[in-house]
Order: structure tokens, then C-alpha cells, then sequence
């Protein structure tokens, strides 16, 4: 125990596996369970509506949901469970047994495949590569007699782990920080063999639906529909399987289960731009987007007026619009949600009202806010600037700034992208006034020298002259 806590607070972590036992009898106080092995599929219709019953689809580019039909606002339940079937006492819980492969599984060179220790005694009709050689520890395993099976696996569990890791012959006790993974295992015992296994909720399993084909998240979804699937189509075996064949195919429940856990790991949680970095790592600033720019070409517009995309303003401007609609307009907190919801990419005059109204309540006719462009290369890859106006067509998704700012940025046209802060007050807006454009005009190093930072970028110029050559303006 103390060895876990220590690895714990090594990692800064806290490891914790479910008890899924525990949690099976907990809901199945709270309401009733659908049991997956009850459920009959004999044909290609059973099964694909059984899928149906384990996933959300979605169908066109917009989601639209009746209100308290949102996935978002329904409690995330587990509903769907899979008994061991008759004559097989035990699943593997899928975390702890994926941890346990990743420590016991052995490359074979000769072969040139990986050789399951746990498939191995788990799954009676598991075969070893012809010609395998077990090493040392694998052999010393065999040696011991261990039925194959999980039914027996199960009372050998612990001789299997104190050979495999060798803990009885440890000199001065285990060693700190060696095997993580059997210390963990030591303190959440009770949870390694469970006689249920959960189906994720339906809202982690969404299809989506085109007139043509559908798509999913295979390395997730089907691996889990695969447990699903092996698990209901015992139904359909012409004779009585033996019982070593039905602890084969519940050991293949827990592989497809455990196969499923790791692809969302890999491919969803822990990846570059997965759920962990993206969202705790890597969590972008409040009231901020990031946006392609573009030139802001309407009449009268000052070098500090700056239009933001729709989308953009109903996200940036999600607690002015709704403070508004729910004082001034009588609308409750769960409308103003399906509106932003429903109009984030849709235009409302109502809403584009508000928007105006409160923009131009500011004391400079627009909200305040900072443009930045990283890397920070010099004084003007920050710059203040006030947004008077959105753009109203939804199907627009850039900036639109001042093209007489751009240089400052190192930018053009082509594609950059700049990051839009908001500034919520007239304090924040004063604190940041030194950002404003004009005041990059002049050269911080050459006094009396303008810095150039303020030009006409190159590309306007050459067309400005192009223009007045050709209709002879002096």
C-alpha cells in the first residue's frame, strides 16, 4: 500500500479502478439494467438493431435537438450489461487487464508474434506458435500446473503473480517504484475478477449518417460491439458448446472490452490532441477564438475597427446575449441555450439586434479587445482594437481587420490566422490602451522615426498603382 502511495505521489496521480461488481448492484437498486445476454440475435436485422440500441446516430451537417433531447443534458447512465455466461464464473476487469498484458506479454523472435501469458491461461483453446520456446518465468508458470481456464485462473491468480514478478524471492522486500502495476493490482483486489461487465453509455458511441454511407470511431465502438456480438450470438451455436469453449469466448469479452479501452486511450485521451491535453494541458483562454483574417473593406471604418465572424460573436458574446434575452426578453436559461445552440450558425435578426445594441453602448462605439499573432516577434504582434459590428452571413469565418495593421503582424492574406481576446470592461480596455495600433507607429530605438509599422502592406500598394496608372489619376 505504501509503495502505491508513494508511486502515486512520484507521478502526481491518483489511481483508482472501478469496482464493477460493486457498481452493478449499486444501479440495479437505483433502476432496472437491460442484460445483454437476454437479448436474441439470430439474423442481420437482430443485430442491427441491436446496434441501434447501443448508439446515437446522427443524420445531415447540423445536430438539432428538441429540448431535453440534447445527449448533453441527459445523465450519463450504464444501462446495458454483460453477464458471464452459464458455466464460466469470471470476466477480467478490462483495465486491470490490459495493464497486466502490457507487463506480461512476450515478443517470440521466431515467429515474430506476440505470445499472451494471460490469453494463455485465461483461454483454453489458445494456441502457442508452433515451435515456442517458453522463457524462463513463462516456463516456470507452466511448470506449476495452473488449469488453463479463467474458471481456475481465478483461485491461482496470486501464485501467478508472485512468480511472474518474482516477489517472493525479493531481497529487503519489493522495490519502490519497480511495478507500479502490481502494487495497484494489490490494493484494488476485490476488483481484478468481476462476474459483469458494463457497455458504455450510448452517448460515447455516435454514428454518423449521410444519404450514402455511415461513420464511427471503429477503434472504439467496435471492439465494444464486437464483445457485444460474441457474447449474444452463443444463441445462435448449432450444439452445446463445451465449457472450455464458452471460458474461450468470455475471455474474448474481456480482450474486445479491453481492446476498446485502450483505442480510446490511445486514440481519444492521451493522444497529441486528445481529451487529456486538449482539454486540461492545453485549455485555450477564456473569451478568446482563433480565426483566419481577412481584409476589412467597409466604408468608414477606422484603422481600430475590427468585424468578427457570427459564429465567433455568439460564442464571445454568449453572456451578453443571454444576461439580455433572460432580463430584457423573459427567456429562461435552458431557451437561451437551445438559441445559441440553434443559431451559432444561423442568423437571427433578434439576436444580431442585441449584438448591436450593446456594442455600441461602449464608450468608443464597440467592444474592446486585443488581436495576437504568436510567436510574439516585436511590439506590434499585439495590437487593441475595437469590434463595432459582426459579420452577418454565418457562412463567413475569418477576421476581418484594417489593412493598414497588417504589416505589424508579419501577416497577409493567404491563410494566417490571429487570435481575438476579448476585453470585458472598461478597465481591462484602459489597461491594455498602450496596445492600440497608433501607438506602434513610431521606432522604439530611433527617436523622430516612424517605425513602419503602420503601411499599406505590398500587395495593396502594387494594386493602388496599378489602378490610378490605368486611369491616368495624378
Amino acid at each position: 500500500m505504501g509503495n502505491y502511495q508513494a508511486f502515486n505521489e512520484f507521478n502526481n496521480l491518483t489511481g483508482e479502478i472501478l469496482d464493477l461488481n460493486k457498481e452493478y448492484e449499486r444501479i440495479k437498486k437505483e433502476r432496472s439494467v437491460v442484460i445483454l445476454n437476454d437479448i436474441s440475435v439470430r439474423t442481420d436485422s437482430d443485430a442491427l438493431s441491436l446496434r441501434d440500441r447501443l448508439t446515437i446516430k446522427y443524420t445531415g451537417d447540423v445536430l438539432n435537438f428538441e429540448e431535453g433531447s440534447n445527449p448533453i443534458e441527459q445523465p450519463v447512465t450504464t444501462d446495458y450489461w454483460m453477464k458471464t455466461p452459464k458455466g464460466v464464473d469470471w470476466y477480467m476487469h478490462p483495465a486491470i487487464k490490459l495493464m497486466l498484458d502490457g507487463k506480461t506479454s512476450i515478443k517470440d523472435s521466431a515467429s515474430a508474434t506476440v505470445i499472451s501469458v494471460l490469453s494463455y491461461f485465461c483461454d483454453p483453446m489458445y494456441k502457442l506458435p508452433t515451435g515456442y520456446v517458453p522463457n524462463k518465468k513463462f516456463k516456470k508458470l507452466i511448470d506449476e500446473n495452473i488449469p488453463r481456464g479463467i474458471n481456475d485462473f481465478y483461485h491461482h491468480f496470486d501464485r501467478f503473480l508472485d512468480i511472474w514478478f518474482n516477489v517472493s524471492n525479493r531481497r529487503g522486500g519489493y522495490t519502490k517504484f519497480t511495478e507500479p502495476v502490481f502494487d495497484l493490482i494489490q490494493v484494488h483486489r476485490d476488483c481484478v475478477f468481476v462476474k459483469q461487465l458494463p457497455m458504455y453509455t450510448n452517448h460515447a458511441f455516435a454514428i454518423e449518417s449521410t444519404d450514402t454511407s455511415e461513420s464511427m470511431d471503429k477503434s472504439v465502438i467496435q471492439h465494444a460491439l464486437d464483445a457485444v456480438f460474441t457474447l449474444t450470438s452463443l444463441d445462435m451455436e448449432i450444439k452445446t458448446l463445451s465449457n472450455k469453449r464458452l471460458q474461450s469466448k468470455a475471455w474474448k469479452v474481456t480482450c474486445c472490452m479491453s481492446e476498446s479501452v485502450n483505442a480510446f486511450l490511445k486514440g481519444v485521451f492521451l493522444k497529441k490532441e486528445g481529451l487529456l491535453r486538449k482539454s486540461n494541458c492545453g485549455t485555450p483562454a477564456s473569451f478568446n477564438s482563433r480565426c483566419v483574417i481577412a481584409s476589412n473593406q467597409r466604408p468608414n471604418s477606422s484603422y481600430r475597427h475590427l468585424i468578427i465572424p457570427w459564429g465567433v460573436g455568439m460564442v464571445l458574446f454568449a453572456q451578453e446575449i443571454g444576461g439580455i434575452l433572460i432580463r430584457e426578453h423573459g427567456y429562461s436559461a435552458t431557451e437561451v441555450f437551445h438559441m445559441r445552440a440553434k443559431y451559432a450558425k444561423q442568423f437571427n435578426q433578434d439576436i444580431y439586434d442585441i449584438m448591436i445594441d450593446f456594442l455600441k453602448s461602449h464608450p468608443e462605439g464597440g467592444k474592446h479587445c486585443v488581436l495576437h499573432r504568436p510567436p510574439t516577434l516585436e511590439r506590434g504582434s499585439h495590437q487593441g482594437f475595437t469590434i463595432p459590428d459582426v459579420d452577418t452571413d454565418p457562412r463567413n469565418n475569418v477576421i476581418y481587420i484594417p489593412n493598414i495593421t497588417c504589416r505589424a503582424f508579419n501577416a497577409d492574406y493567404d491563410g494566417d490566422e490571429l487570435i481575438v481576446t476579448i476585453l470585458h470592461d472598461e478597465k481591462m480596455a484602459k489597461l491594455f490602451s498602450g496596445l492600440d495600433p497608433h501607438h506602434g507607429a513610431m521606432d522604439l530605438n530611433s527617436p523622430l522615426k516612424l517605425s513602419g509599422n503602420l503601411a499599406i502592406p505590398k500587395a495593396h500598394a502594387v494594386r493602388m498603382e496599378r489602378f490610378l496608372k490605368r486611369h491616368k489619376v495624378t
